[in-house]
């Protein structure tokens, strides 16, 4: 006997029925966990997802500084939901400074194809078309 909030053409314990915006969700955060799993620098931050990932997101900042380096991935997790847990400090700052490069834009990649990417602007000289003048009603009336 079908129980009565079944359909004929489903049976008990069949696969829910995926859509496309929810595998590639599956599968971007599955992505994001081996990242976090292999990467030297997030082993050392352990970061948790506290909720839904939150986005989109920021690239990270490159800099000559290693600290600058550090807070820019802090921030980059902070942005998105995910915690750091508590980490040895000299531990991470041990690590040279293009790893913690590479591992800032590893996790942005990760990120943006779970969250979405904040636009960056392309080419600093081209104006703003919304601060550019608009041709037309100027908003005074003439009499």
């Amino acid at each position: 006997m079908k129980a009565p909030d079944l359909e004929d053409d489903e049976e008990k314990g069949s696969e829910p029925r995926w859509s496309e915006a929810a595998l590639e969700f599956a599968y971007n955060r599955q992505e994001l966990q081996k990242f976090i799993d292999r990467d030297p620098v997030l082993q050392i931050l352990r970061p948790r997802q506290i909720g839904t990932p939150k986005g989109p997101v920021a690239a990270p900042t490159a800099s000559e500084n290693k600290l600058d380096l550090v807070k820019s991935l802090l921030s980059l997790l902070k942005e998105t939901g995910l915690v750091a847990s508590p980490f040895d400090a000299d531990e991470l700052f041990d690590l040279d400074m293009e790893v913690i490069q590479s591992s800032a834009e590893g996790l942005f990649g990760k990120l943006k194809s779970l969250v979405g990417e904040i636009p960056t602007d392309q080419d600093p000289t081209a104006p703003d078309p919304r601060s550019s003048p608009q041709i037309g009603s100027t908003g005074y009336r003439t009499a």
